[in-house]
């Protein structure tokens, strides 16, 4: 997926509810705007989307009322 025309035929055709994509990706964009997408998380290296589905809904309704959160902020991303 490269956020370039055709990038919802390959959603389609490859179904997900959630998907982890590196915020420097082009296709972050495209899903940010996306009313079907919402994102739940973001940090220094990636979004994470949950798309607005039936099986998603409780995870989204969590997310909307500030009940999904992580436990604590990382204190580092990548050691070494």
């Amino acid at each position: 997926m490269e956020g370039k025309k055709g990038w919802r035929k390959l959603l389609e055709r490859y179904p997900a509810e959630i998907a982890i994509i590196n915020r420097s990706h082009p296709v972050t964009a495209q899903l940010r705007k996306d009313p079907e997408w919402v994102y739940v998380y973001l940090d220094p290296v990636a979004f994470i989307f949950v798309r607005k589905t039936p099986a998603q809904e409780n995870l989204l309704k969590n997310f909307a009322q500030k009940k999904l959160l992580p436990p604590r902020q990382p204190d580092v991303y990548f050691r070494g």
